[in-house]
């Protein structure tokens, strides 16, 4: 029994491993691409909190997407009751998402979003 509980451990901490090191990579990639669009956009990458906090909420979103629909199937943690979103969820999640990262961006066309000193 204590064997099993410690599997049980050991595949829940890899599991969460990996999601760390995939919401790392993807915060990462997403960071990068968001600097160049904002340098495009005002000349700088100095924005406010609103920018930052919304569009990480849209990215955190996407991630919550792809592991419940693709990545919890073939990790380390099989509990057995996995599911995927629903289609209807996943659209409504990915709009969610999309309008969290895309809104900031008008913000700061409109010159709203810019960091004042």
């Amino acid at each position: 029994m204590e064997v099993y509980k410690l599997n049980k451990l050991i595949t829940f901490l890899l599991e969460l491993i990996r999601v760390t090191v995939i919401m790392f990579l993807l915060f990462a990639i997403f960071g990068y691409i968001n600097s160049l669009i904002v340098k495009l956009i005002i000349g700088t990458t100095s924005t406010n909190n609103f920018v930052s906090l919304s569009q990480l909420t849209g990215i955190l979103i996407f991630i919550i997407i792809i592991y419940r629909n693709k990545l919890q199937f073939n990790g380390f943690f099989q509990s057995g009751t996995e599911k995927a979103l629903s289609p209807k969820i996943t659209k409504y999640m990915i709009a969610i998402g999309l309008l969290l990262i895309a809104v900031p961006y008008f913000f700061l066309i409109l010159g709203m979003g810019q960091q004042t000193l």
